[in-house]
């Protein structure tokens, strides 16, 4: 990938690529993961070839060839005779937005309800493999926090989900609590809210779906500290540049999800001064 990666490079300093849009300013038009590889620029096609070049060369090289199968090419606002062309000659296939990358939907729109029936369909699947064993209510409560949890914790650190998803996934556990399974009728033994209250309060210490929804505020501290990770130097080049990240407003512009991490960030802009007395922000 390291090969792959300086290939791209290379091919970013050619005079007649094009970056996309919002990608000049730090000449990105790659992005890679394991065996995952994210490739970007203007839709024109002169730029897509060059990348496509880039590819052919790493290919030859290592041996290693794209999967067809798995690669998609996505398209916004080109003329469809562009197209038609780049399709025919990467033999990749067009797909539409929003597409998963490492699991999750990217789209710069709110993801809808039904994008995220991934996430039940995991904790409901989970719920079936334990129905059939004779669980405690307190161990009920422990599968809760270490593994329900988890399945859905990972998307609420990237994502506001929508706040169905987020009562149905609440609706989920406290089913499973209560009855051992992913389904129940009628309204549980204690409120739900006190259940959710930690343990020194009376309640069996679970995490609610919302509040860790909430890690959403973990970016806002990553921006804070310019911390040293590609997607806040992007966030730095293209929306903030030299202006003050706790005064800062959305642009009208921004994305639905940008707009909501500076909302989040409105609204911890009272406890900097809290923040700022611990050498370390923690999401708990």
């Amino acid at each position: 990938m390291e090969y792959l990666s300086r290939i791209l490079k290379r091919v970013g300093d050619k005079r007649d690529f094009a970056f996309h849009d919002r990608c000049d300013a730090l000449k990105l038009n790659h992005l890679s993961f394991a065996d995952d590889v994210l490739l970007f620029c203007r839709g024109d096609y002169k730029s897509i070839i060059l990348l496509l070049q880039g590819l052919k060369l790493f290919s030859a090289s290592s041996g290693l060839q794209p999967n067809k199968a798995k690669s998609a090419i996505y398209c916004s606002n080109m003329p469809e005779s562009d197209i038609t062309r780049i399709l025919e000659a990467s033999g990749f296939s067009k797909q539409q937005i929003p597409f998963r990358y490492l699991g999750i939907p990217i789209c710069s729109k709110r993801i809808t309800k039904q994008e995220c029936t991934v996430l039940t369909e995991k904790m409901t699947a989970r719920i079936r493999s334990w129905s059939t064993r004779h669980i405690s209510f307190a161990g009920r409560a422990v599968l809760i926090n270490s593994v329900l949890t988890a399945i859905h914790s990972y998307w609420c650190q990237i994502l506001r989900l929508p706040k169905q998803v987020i009562c149905e996934l609440e609706s989920i556990c406290r089913a499973f609590l209560w009855k051992g399974q992913y389904m129940m009728h009628g309204a549980g033994l204690v409120a739900w809210e006190n259940v959710c209250q930690a343990k020194i309060a009376g309640g069996s210490g679970i995490k609610r779906a919302g509040e860790w929804n909430s890690a959403l505020f973990k970016c806002v501290w990553a921006l804070a500290n310019k911390e040293d990770n590609l997607w806040v130097k992007w966030v730095h080049a293209v929306y903030i540049k030299e202006e003050n990240w706790w005064e800062y407003q959305s642009p009208s512009q921004g994305s639905w999800y940008w707009k909501q991490i500076v909302a989040a960030k409105n609204q911890l802009r009272d406890l900097v001064d809290v923040w700022l007395t611990h050498e370390k922000y923690k999401i708990s």
